[in-house]
């Protein structure tokens, strides 16, 4: 069980991650609670956990809305999208894209 609430594309993945609820990786309770930073937090061992750790998107400053549009983006293309393109389509750097 969970409390606070989030963004929709960060309810979405939490609800992909743990659809029975938050589950702490490190003992497996259920009970946690949602912290103003965004994670996570067992309520029996304190442990913070990002609804995106240990995913590609770990790490990333991309919000969520523009990793899921790049997803939806590439995935039914075969070829694949220039750099560029997504670049422009997302609203992110080349870099970045």
């Amino acid at each position: 069980m969970v409390s606070g609430q989030k963004n929709t594309a960060e309810t979405n993945l939490a609800a992909k991650r743990w659809p029975e609820g938050f589950v702490c990786p490190k003992f497996g309770h259920k009970h946690g609670c949602l912290l103003s930073n965004g994670k996570y937090q067992c309520t029996y061992c304190q442990r913070q956990n990002s609804v995106t750790a240990r995913t590609v998107m770990h790490h990333s400053h991309v919000c969520l809305t523009k990793w899921f549009l790049a997803i939806y983006v590439m995935a039914p293309d075969k070829r694949g999208i220039f750099a560029i393109q997504l670049a422009n389509l997302i609203g992110v750097t080349y870099k970045t894209a």
